[in-house]
């Protein structure tokens, strides 16, 4: 089970799991815009 799944399976009994998908989003985000300045900075 991904950690997707078990936040999607535990939204009804944690209030939380909406945070935590925010959060997830964010990082995600940020690692990506970090790879992108990583090769931009390369060429």
């Amino acid at each position: 089970m991904t950690v997707l799944d078990d936040i999607i399976s535990d939204d009804s009994d944690r209030p939380a799991s909406f945070l935590q998908t925010v959060y997830a989003i964010g990082f995600s985000l940020l690692i990506g815009r970090m790879i992108n300045i990583h090769i931009f900075s390369l060429q």
